[in-house]
């Protein structure tokens, strides 16, 4: 009996056992299948933050795919599990990184339906972001500021901030992202947290050249980063900062401390660098250049080596040795095909060989006139002598519209003296104007050689008046006697043009600046264009705003025209041009403005068609010998066009705005 009782007793406790043990053996699994995907969470976060501003890394997108699936058998297998509502959250964010919005918008919406309290400010805050990934930047600010009012821990109310900060950069209020980055800084306790948000708030504030914020952003880099190449890199940045600054001595003595610390040896080439600039910009060229020549030899084949390179055929450049400085931007890609200078350089080639090739048509054009011995060692039609080192003096300037002083005279008609026929003579002064008119252009706006510039336009003002590029040249000139504050002068251009060409794209230009096209501009329009002489960047932004408050308006249209023309004829900007005149087409294509720009809309296009080509055909040639891939470069800024001066140095730093190609292909 007791026998039968104790069997029974056991058979009870095998099964309850194995019962349990079935239990425990389930938790185990979906917690397990959780923790998996938590960390594979962990994983693609921090392959996404250490590339933050640049594409997905592939590490980051294996990851989150692995989340959503570990994510997926929880939710399919166990969906009483209390992991359920937690994998629903990995699944939204995981998407959302992906850029999946849809698929994350749904998943946040179940969340915010099933997840309770405890999850409705979680799914709205993610809410909002797939709300500004769908084009609504606008109504995702709303919500998040709606949210930011309901939340009481200082972390959350951190990460609003930092998304509020990334809608802002995306709609270039850059005041109120910088504003936003500050407070969220403030209210994380978080290091590494601390350590991002810093950093994005160094760069930020570094490119809005508001240093001094900069300055205090990266010292908190230095306190609280954990990666050794971003506080390399802060330091760099702060000497950067100091030279800009010019403090010079403080910018010294903090690249001798950094040069003395053996911790910071993969930075020591970039520091010597900083160290000529500091030189360049006390005016010691010559010691800079021999600090530049030193650096090729000690950090060759190197992206600093690369670098200085480019500055020394930036001041062989300046010094018009054309030859030398071709031989130095040459060298540059044999340094480092990394090398931010690298694009820059390329164009410095394809300028220079424009240049030269312009000499040499130009050359043979005038073949009669330089085989006569009489006329050896003569100044040509140029305006120089043949070693292109002749500039006028600032005293010469036009006889033709009653100004004193004459400037080099040639007479075309010496240019092939055996044309007799009107219509061939006519051809050939129109080949010879174009010639000067490409070595005028490329003096002024990329080489800042302003007086051989003026040279180059005078002489076709005095002699080619009857030639197709007469009146940009009159144009040109005006622009660049204003920008010197020769307004008499530029003026007199003014009127001249005017008169003669009063239907002319460019006289056009100039009825804008002077609100004297038909009808009156708007309130708006007349404060951007006022502002133009006062404050270029101001002015441009003053019609950025006309446009992003309505693009689609008659105003926003001429708003559109007067930023493409600005960036086409002022500052030479083909880039930005292209894509206004582009926005012109697309949304007001049958305005006036549309038909007054389109062919030099198409013009511009095939330009950008045809360079693109060469550089892709470029880069294939150089990928099949050498596998590293070519960086995207930013490109040579445009300067007002200044006196010429001893030396220029572009920095990496301040290397912005693309160069006008339209020099080098002729096509105006």
């Amino acid at each position: 009996m007791n026998i039968a009782k104790n069997s029974k007793q056991v058979k009870y406790f095998s099964v309850f056992f194995f019962m349990g043990l079935l239990i425990f053996c389930s938790g185990c699994a979906y917690f397990n299948t959780f923790y998996n995907a938590r960390r594979y969470y962990e994983e693609g976060e921090k392959a996404r933050l250490e590339n933050m501003g640049e594409s997905l890394p592939s590490s980051a997108k294996n990851a989150y795919q692995s989340v959503i699936d570990k994510s997926i058998i929880i939710l399919n297998k166990y969906p009483q599990s209390k992991y359920v509502l937690p994998a629903m959250l990995l699944i939204g964010k995981s998407r959302y990184h992906l850029g999946e919005y849809t698929q994350a918008e749904n998943m946040f919406r179940r969340l915010e339906q099933e997840g309770g309290a405890e999850y409705q400010n979680e799914s709205q805050y993610w809410l909002a972001l797939t709300k500004w990934k769908s084009g609504k930047p606008l109504p995702a600010l709303n919500d998040l500021h709606t949210l930011y009012d309901q939340i009481k821990n200082n972390q959350f109310l951190a990460k609003i901030h930092l998304s509020i900060a990334e809608i802002y950069l995306e709609i270039e209020d850059i005041d109120q992202a910088l504003a936003s980055l500050d407070k969220a800084a403030g209210l994380t306790k978080d290091r590494s947290e601390k350590d991002q948000i810093y950093y994005r708030l160094s760069t930020l504030a570094f490119d809005q050249k508001e240093y001094d914020r900069a300055l205090s952003a990266y010292r908190n880099v230095i306190k609280y980063t954990m990666v050794k190449k971003r506080k390399e890199e802060a330091n760099l940045h702060m000497v950067k900062i100091y030279r800009l600054q010019g403090v010079f001595k403080e910018a010294s003595k903090r690249i001798k401390d950094l040069l003395a610390d053996e911790n910071f040896k993969t930075v020591h080439g970039d520091l010597e660098l900083e160290l000529a600039k500091i030189l360049i910009d006390q005016g010691e060229q010559e010691l800079a250049k021999t600090r530049f020549e030193s650096i090729t030899t000690d950090y060759e084949k190197s992206k600093v080596s690369a670098e200085a390179y480019y500055h020394l055929g930036e001041y062989s450049l300046k010094e018009r040795g054309f030859e030398e400085a071709l031989n130095y931007y040459e060298q540059v890609s044999s340094e480092s095909r990394k090398s931010a200078f690298l694009k820059p350089s390329q164009r410095r080639i394809k300028e220079i060989q424009a240049y030269r090739t312009a000499r040499n048509e130009m050359d043979a054009l005038l073949e009669e006139k330089t085989a006569n011995p009489s006329l050896v060692g003569e100044p040509d039609s140029l305006g120089i002598t043949k070693d292109d080192s002749r500039a006028v003096s600032q005293a010469q300037h036009l006889p033709k519209i009653g100004l004193s002083g004459v400037p080099v005279q040639f007479d075309s008609t010496s240019a092939g003296s055996n044309e007799t026929d009107p219509q061939s003579l006519l051809s050939k002064k129109n080949q010879i104007a174009e010639k000067l008119y490409s070595l005028g252009e490329l003096n002024a706006f990329h080489f800042d050689h302003f007086d051989s510039a003026i040279v180059h336009l005078q002489d076709i003002i005095e002699n080619y008046t009857d030639t197709d590029i007469y009146p940009k040249s009159l144009f040109t000139l005006r622009f660049l006697f204003f920008e010197r504050g020769d307004t008499a002068e530029a003026v007199q251009l003014e009127d001249i043009l005017l008169e003669q060409f009063p239907e002319s794209e460019f006289s056009l230009a100039i009825g804008k600046s002077q609100d004297i096209e038909e009808g009156s501009h708007d309130n708006f329009l007349r404060d951007a264009e006022q502002l133009w002489a006062l404050d270029k960047e101001a002015s441009l932004n003053e019609y950025k705003s006309i446009v992003s408050a309505d693009s689609t308006s008659d105003l926003a249209a001429k708003a559109v025209y007067s930023l493409a023309y600005h960036y086409d004829l002022f500052l030479h900007n083909a880039d930005s041009a292209l894509k206004y005149y582009e926005m012109i087409q697309n949304f007001h294509p049958e305005s006036d403005q549309a038909s007054a720009s389109r062919i030099r809309y198409n013009t511009l296009k095939n330009l950008f068609k045809e360079d693109s080509e060469g550089e892709l055909k470029e880069e294939k040639q150089s990928s099949s010998s050498e596998t590293v891939p070519l960086d995207s470069i930013p490109s040579i800024p445009h300067k007002s066009v200044p006196k010429d001066s001893t030396i220029s140095i572009v920095k990496q730093d301040s290397v912005s705005a693309p160069i006008d190609t339209a020099v080098i292909k002729h096509a105006y």
